[in-house]
């Protein structure tokens, strides 16, 4: 039987490890997470097409895991970042200093 600080930390790590559960739309690694962001408005680089954006040097769709480049999996993708960009534009209209607050201390954009 596992001790209460062990059940009570595996939950603390679990909620604290976000970014690992959506580390295919938002990176696992600095790099992979600089990558992704667009600077500006906490947003996240997209397609004008909607789809993934490519990078120009490598022809790679931009995202926070390209192992698998499965249409399926590319599909989700891109629908999360189009959820994460509507998101941040909701917040800008609505709270635009909660959307700084974030940016500056969360996602250092």
């Amino acid at each position: 039987m596992k001790s209460l600080n062990n059940q009570y930390g595996s939950l603390l790590t679990f909620c604290n490890g976000v970014d690992r559960d959506a580390s295919v739309i938002y990176g696992s690694t600095a790099e992979a997470k600089d990558r992704v962001r667009s600077k500006k408005d906490g947003k996240l680089k997209i397609g004008a097409n909607g789809w993934l954006a490519i990078n120009s040097q490598n022809e790679l769709p931009i995202a926070g895991d390209i192992r698998n480049l499965w249409l399926g999996v590319s599909s989700l993708q891109s629908l999360f970042i189009a959820e994460h960009n509507a998101v941040c534009d909701v917040i800008k209209v609505r709270q635009p200093q909660t959307l700084l607050t974030i940016c500056i201390y969360t996602l250092g954009v």
